[in-house]
C-alpha cells in the first residue's frame, strides 16, 4: 500500500461497494420490487482493488484546495475522463463567485487577492473615547440643569436687546 498510512483500503473497497448497492437499489427501485435486502448485488471481485489503490495513490498526490486549482487542472480533467468513462454526459461548469456575497470566496491559482488596511493606532481610539465621553458629560449636565441655563438664556437675550 503506498497511498499511505491512514488509507486502509479494505475498508475503502467495502464502503464503496456499499454506496454503490444503495445507489443502484435506488435507480433501479429494488427496494419496492421485493428484492431481499442480503442480496449482494456487487461483489467483491466486481471493484478493482488496483485501480482503487492506484487511483488512491494519484489523489492523495494532488493538490485539492480551491485556490490551487486552476481551469486547466490535471485533477479535473482527469476526474471528468473517469467519470465520462462510467457516465453519459459529464460537462464542466465554470461558476463566477458572486461579489455581494463575502462569506464565500474562491480564488484562482493565477488572480490572488489579498487586502491590506492601515490601522490607526490604540491612542486615537481612546482620545476619541474622551471626547464622546465629555461630549455626552456636558449633554448630561445640560439637560439636568436646563433650568438654569434657561434663565442664563434669557438673560443674555434681554441685554442684548436693550443694547
Amino acid at each position: 500500500m503506498v497511498c499511505g498510512p491512514r488509507v486502509n483500503l479494505r475498508i475503502l473497497t467495502r464502503n464503496t461497494r456499499i454506496i454503490v448497492e444503495a445507489l443502484t437499489r435506488v435507480i433501479y427501485n429494488l427496494t419496492e420490487k421485493g428484492v431481499p435486502a442480503d442480496l449482494q448485488i456487487f461483489t467483491e471481485h466486481m471493484i478493482q482493488q488496483e485501480q482503487m489503490e492506484s487511483m488512491m495513490d494519484w489523489l492523495s498526490s494532488q493538490p485539492r484546495a480551491a485556490q490551487l486549482v486552476d481551469k486547466d487542472s490535471t485533477f479535473i480533467n482527469t476526474l471528468e475522463y473517469y467519470m465520462s468513462r462510467y457516465l453519459k454526459d459529464v460537462k464542466q461548469h465554470y461558476v463566477k463567485a458572486d461579489k455581494r456575497d463575502p462569506e464565500f470566496v474562491f480564488y484562482d491559482q493565477l488572480k490572488q487577492v489579498m487586502n491590506a488596511y492601515r490601522v490607526k493606532p490604540a491612542i486615537f481610539d481612546l482620545l476619541l473615547a474622551l471626547c464622546i465621553a465629555a461630549y455626552l458629560g456636558v449633554a448630561y449636565i445640560a439637560v439636568q440643569h436646563f433650568g438654569l441655563l434657561y434663565k442664563l438664556v434669557q438673560r443674555l437675550s434681554r441685554k442684548s436687546k436693550q443694547q
